[in-house]
């Protein structure tokens, strides 16, 4: 079995092919902290996404500190969770710390990969198949989501969210009509709050909108407001996702006896990596409940293979300037590749490029 001998993390400011606004505010660049996991004959890779300038230093410190426990270790990516888990339980393992450890862990899911020859998706004991995407759209004026929907629909995508929660709501109306146009009747399409209202006024909103036949309505309500979820699933007929904010499977179980969601999503960073993926996949498998991703597609295509009840995966593109083979969407889904380990490896041309010093 590899040693780790060293981890190394890395800052870069990537572009995006374009804003992405939120009710939350707008997204300019991604700001991605690159980790490398060298155990000499073999190294891992994994990035986690910062989201703000603020953020960014703290969270590339956390990596390297945190990697820095990992040195000299076996290469043992559920066994060292567990282990860096029980040594943050009194700091706390949520937020910035959690991802770092979830970073971490998808970067040694990579290693141990890679040191069998094998595609990650194989050494999760699955089977290699297309997973459906849906086209993630920021908040945007009529027209704009008609020409990034048209284009997604190009390659296939018959399924498409937007992040809405404008002042005036007739706007989000203009958006959804447009992507109900774009879809047809058999598509589908999705709406997201961005936990931007309370209960009284998500309802409210989304009584408006029942008759376009949305999908799903994303964190209509603050992500920790369990009851407030669960008064707006049981008062409208839009099904209610949540779950990009989880730390643990607890959580994700703790909102499902709630009845606090019809559908999950979960980040592959914030839930604790590939180890916390597998739990999560078990906790929506039990309760029969369809499971979607929340960014990282180079991860997330591998665990959807390993995840029974899958739906889609979240395309939204905040990598693909700085990694050497960027997934690509076919027929309106994504394949994980056959490549050893997750089969992500970097621009090194333009991680220089686009580096943060």
């Amino acid at each position: 079995m590899l040693s780790i001998h060293k981890v190394r993390a890395r800052a870069v400011k990537a572009p995006l092919p374009r804003p992405h606004r939120t009710a939350s505010g707008t997204v300019e660049d991604a700001l991605l902290v690159l980790i490398d996991v060298d155990c000499g004959a073999v190294v891992g890779s994994a990035y986690v996404f910062a989201y703000s300038p603020a953020v960014v230093g703290p969270l590339l410190q956390l990596v390297e500190s945190i990697g820095e426990l990992l040195v000299d270790r076996r290469v043992e990516p559920a066994a060292l969770q567990e282990e860096l888990r029980g040594r943050f339980r009194i700091a706390g393992t949520a937020g910035l710390v959690g991802e770092a450890i979830g970073g971490l862990d998808m970067a040694l899911w990579d290693v141990f990969a890679k040191a069998l020859d094998s595609p990650l998706w194989e050494v999760l004991g699955a089977s290699s198949r297309p997973t459906r995407v849906y086209e993630s759209m920021g908040m945007m004026s009529p027209d704009e989501t008609r020409a990034e929907a048209a284009a997604a629909a190009e390659a296939g995508v018959t399924a498409f969210k937007v992040k809405a929660g404008h002042s005036d709501d007739s706007y989000d109306r203009a958006n959804l009509e447009v992507l109900r146009e774009v879809a047809g009747e058999t598509g589908e399409i999705m709406l997201d709050f961005n936990q931007a209202f309370t209960p009284y006024d998500a309802i409210r909103r989304l009584r408006r909108l029942e008759d376009l036949r949305p999908a799903w309505i994303e964190e209509p309500v603050a992500a920790t407001d369990l009851v407030g979820h669960a008064l707006v699933r049981r008062a409208t007929s839009v099904p209610v996702q949540t779950g990009e904010n989880w730390g643990t499977a607890r959580e994700m179980e703790a909102a499902l006896r709630a009845g606090a969601c019809d559908l999950v999503m979960i980040d592959a960073v914030r839930i604790g990596g590939v180890t916390g993926w597998l739990r999560g996949a078990a906790v929506a498998q039990a309760h029969a409940i369809p499971l979607s991703t929340h960014f990282y597609p180079e991860f997330s295509v591998h665990t959807m293979c390993a995840t029974p009840t899958a739906q889609y995966v979240e395309w939204l593109d905040v990598s693909s300037a700085i990694v050497a083979s960027p997934l690509e969407v076919e027929l309106g889904a994504v394949t994980p590749p056959g490549r050893p380990g997750a089969g992500l490896a970097w621009n090194e041309a333009a991680v220089a490029r686009f580096a943060l010093t």
